[in-house]
């Protein structure tokens, strides 16, 4: 590891949860884009827009989960468990797409009563 370089440890099973979790809000979102596709009004008060927007980035996240999830996890000290070590820029890589993710939830919940939290 180089020096000054920020490396933050994630939780295996975390991991999983997280691509379990995206995998099925990227179910539903597609259930939801597949059940509005030809309803014209959803294409012209942006539901669409958002179903589409929601399910890019469980997409573009699950799959970088998964990259993560591939990787070989390395041993703990602090922990005494083997983890992912990810760099800083993954780190904030997956917090923006979960910040993405709850802005498009936040607004698919206040425009159109939808949500893929519990909120």
């Amino acid at each position: 590891m180089a020096f000054g370089r920020k490396k933050y440890w994630m939780d295996k099973e975390l991991c999983s949860i997280q691509i379990s979790e995206l995998n099925k809000a990227q179910k539903l979102a597609k259930h939801l884009i597949r059940e509005n596709v030809d309803k014209e009004p959803a294409w012209e008060n942006g539901l669409m827009d958002l179903l589409c927007e929601y399910y890019m980035h469980t997409k573009q996240m699950m799959k970088y989960l998964v990259e993560i999830l591939l990787s070989e996890p390395e041993y703990n000290k602090d922990t005494k468990k083997e983890e992912y070590l990810i760099s800083a820029d993954q780190g904030a890589y997956l917090k923006s797409q979960a910040m993405l993710l709850k802005v498009v939830d936040h607004e698919l919940h206040h425009s159109h009563s939808i949500s893929f939290v519990v909120h």
